[in-house]
């Protein structure tokens, strides 16, 4: 009887280990749907971000463009008033790029 009883610690410690063991990887699959989910979440908010830069960037570009075709048609030194409204014009199209480039580099940190 003496050697039954070693022999029954031994499995309890070893049962005992292996449900410590199965609690634990049971937490682990609890884990991995839920981390999952997180990182869609944060994957599509990344995107939306993304495509919200690139029509800022295209919107910023036509404006670009636009002003440009207008300081080929007006000659500045002729006309003051549009010399004003192009640099206000030009101070908006600075503003809103460094905005833009201040999320895009914000969103490169994100991923």
């Amino acid at each position: 009887m003496i050697m039954i009883f070693p022999l029954s610690l031994k499995l309890r410690n070893k049962t005992s280990a292996l449900n410590l063991e199965l609690l634990s990887r049971a937490e682990k699959l609890e884990l991995t749907p839920i981390e999952r989910d997180l990182s869609t979440q944060a994957t599509e908010t990344a995107s939306k971000q993304h495509l919200a830069s690139i029509k800022n960037v295209t919107k910023l570009e036509t404006e670009c463009r636009y002003l440009k075709a207008m300081a080929h048609k007006v000659s500045p030194a002729n006309d003051h008033r549009f010399m004003v409204a192009s640099s206000v014009h030009l101070e908006y199209f600075t503003d809103n790029l460094a905005d833009s480039m201040e999320g895009l580099l914000a969103f490169g940190h994100l991923l």
